[in-house]
């Protein structure tokens, strides 16, 4: 099966150091989601190796536990981390569906005295109900990071 790639950009008002160093914290990108926790925060004073825990309540018993790991980091000017979801049910005690790796590629582009923040995300080689899901959700998370997107300009 193919990759599946979304595209999204947005102008930010801010220094394109501000930006990054705001997408550089795992924290930061998810802050005042009522539907995501981050936990188990470990930051890299390189970037490279930062590591965080995202679960993202979707209904009362459902879970997506996501593994993030920061794998590409260049200065005010690109972030990389891989996002490893898996699905879990209240009271079952183990993961119930581990979906493809999305890396998630941010880049930091000047811009009138702004920023173009940019994001790539590619979800590698989903099954085939993966992708059909995916495809399914596209809208809505179009809406859901284009919101995230623009959260950042009031940091």
């Amino acid at each position: 099966m193919t990759d599946l790639v979304s595209r999204f950009t947005e102008f930010i008002d801010a220094p394109v150091h501000a930006i990054f160093e705001y997408c550089r914290d795992p924290r930061q990108i998810y802050a005042g989601d009522p539907n995501r926790t981050v936990t188990e925060v470990s930051v890299s004073p390189e970037g490279v190796g930062t590591t965080a825990r995202v679960l993202e309540r979707v209904g009362f018993f459902v879970t997506w536990d996501i593994a993030l790991e920061y794998v590409e980091v260049s200065q005010d000017e690109r972030l990389v981390f891989d996002a490893r979801p898996r699905l879990t049910v209240r009271g079952l005690g183990r993961p119930l569906l581990s979906p493809a790796v999305h890396s998630w590629t941010w880049t930091f582009d000047p811009e009138d005295g702004g920023t173009r923040l940019n994001l790539l995300v590619v979800e590698r080689d989903p099954a085939w109900w993966d992708g059909s899901a995916t495809l399914l959700e596209a809208r809505a998370f179009s809406r859901e990071v284009r919101s995230r997107l623009a959260g950042s300009r009031r940091r």
